[in-house]
Formats: structure tokens, sequence, C-alpha cells
């Protein structure tokens, strides 16, 4: 009778533990799932790229000079690329962001970037400024910020 108590007891606690590691897991699992829909919450909350020095249809000249924040997912090796394209969309100039900071981040770090291009010519006045997320497979925001500019 005593190894049937003895093994009944054992059964019970291994059951107990398989129970508890289960829980853990699955809370775990809960609070990973519920950091990831918090960012998500924060990337819709707040853009994924704030100029400091331009502005939706600001009126620009050759030689640009870029200055703004990112969120550390868009950088790749501390990096994303600026694309200016004319009101056709074809592409007048392209360069890639600098950093002096850390950029494996989620937070904002900020960048720089350094355009020189040709005017195009009278009859298209606009054009637009293209920043593309060089981590798009890793990231849940969207693939490129876009603003509208124009030539002076």
């Amino acid at each position: 009778m005593k190894l049937k108590s003895l093994f009944n007891l054992i059964i019970t606690i291994v059951a107990i533990s398989l129970l508890v590691v289960i829980l853990v897991k699955t809370n775990n699992t809960h609070i990973m799932i519920k950091e990831e829909i918090a960012k998500l919450q924060l990337s819709k909350e707040k853009p994924s790229i704030v100029l400091k020095n331009l502005k939706e249809n600001d009126f620009i000249t050759s030689p640009l000079v870029i200055k703004g924040e990112a969120r550390g997912t868009w950088f790749n090796e501390g990096s994303f690329p600026v694309i200016l394209t004319d009101g056709d969309g074809l592409i007048i100039a392209e360069t890639q962001t600098t950093v002096n900071s850390n950029w494996k981040t989620d937070d904002y770090v900020e960048f720089e970037a350094y355009l020189e291009f040709t005017t195009p010519e009278v009859y298209k006045t606009n054009g637009h400024l293209i920043f593309q997320n060089a981590n798009q497979a890793d990231s849940l925001e969207e693939s490129a910020y876009e603003i509208t500019v124009h030539f002076k």
C-alpha cells in the first residue's frame, strides 16, 4: 500500500510540475505578444521618420542637406536609402543616410543625408523625397516614407 501511495504522490508531483512549466511558458508567450502589440501601437502613434529641416511641399535647391530622426529599426548597418524623384517619378538623385550614434535600437536615431542634383526642367516643378526602410524584412513598419517637394 505504501508503494502505491508513493507512486501516486510522484505522479501528482510530476503532473503539477508539468502544469507549472506549461503555465509559465504560456504566460511568457502572452507577455511577448503584449510587448509586440505595444510596439505596433507605438509605431502607429508616432511616425517612423521625423524630418527636422524639411516638411511636405517645401522648396529645395541643390545641394540639399536633410536632417531628421528615424527609428533604429529602419537602419541597416547604420544607414538607409534616400531617393529624390521628379514629378514623373524619374530618379534625380540617390544617397544613403549617415548616423553618429548607436542605430541598434527601437528608439529614434538622428540621421543626415546629403543630395546633389540637377534641377529638373521648368515644367517639372515638383518631386518626391523617398526614404526607404533598409530593414523591411525585420520591421512591422512601413517600407517607405515620402514627401512632396518643389524645386526652386
